[in-house]
């Protein structure tokens, strides 16, 4: 499974989004955020990056995925690109 994707339908239910408001904001159809948190598929690199932006917009309300992500390389918290 995609590392940070394991924490997607918790951080999701923690916003009370359901998968379809997931993929709509993150221009995503529901099934591949739904195959995602199953863990069926691994996302692209273009979902992945998908799914990051939209945690960002979270971020922003100070609610971040990352949060419910274990520390990964000392860098507790962060994801690629995040330096």
């Amino acid at each position: 499974m995609f590392p940070c994707m394991g924490a997607l339908r918790d951080f999701r239910k923690s916003l009370g989004l359901t998968a379809d408001e997931v993929a709509r904001e993150a221009r995503l159809a529901q099934s591949t955020v739904i195959r995602i948190e199953l863990g069926e598929i691994e996302p692209k690199l273009t979902t992945a990056l998908k799914l990051h932006a939209w945690s960002k917009t979270w971020r922003k309300r100070g609610i971040a995925l990352e949060d419910l992500l274990p520390e990964r390389n000392g860098r507790e918290g962060q994801l690629p690109g995040d330096e």
